[in-house]
């Protein structure tokens, strides 16, 4: 059984709307640090989807490209 493919750049503009209607009550009260730390949790899991966002965007890059060695530098004639 696969498991289920999941949208991280979704999940990631997700997050990131509910950071910025945090943010703009965090804006009109700076001193509640109950928000920040909401806030910072989410920036946390932002960075998190952006890295599998990656990973994922590397492995399929590397299945796409095929298999070339790498060649050793050629030594110099001097």
């Amino acid at each position: 059984m696969t498991s289920p493919s999941i949208d991280w750049k979704a999940v990631r503009t997700r997050l990131s709307d509910g950071r910025a209607e945090l943010f703009d009550r965090f804006l009109e009260n700076p001193t509640d640090m109950r928000l920040a730390r909401e806030i910072r949790l989410l920036d946390d899991r932002m960075a998190e989807c952006t890295e599998r966002l990656e990973r994922e965007r590397k492995r399929r890059h590397a299945a796409e490209r095929p298999y070339s060695p790498v060649k050793e530098p050629r030594e110099s004639l001097d």
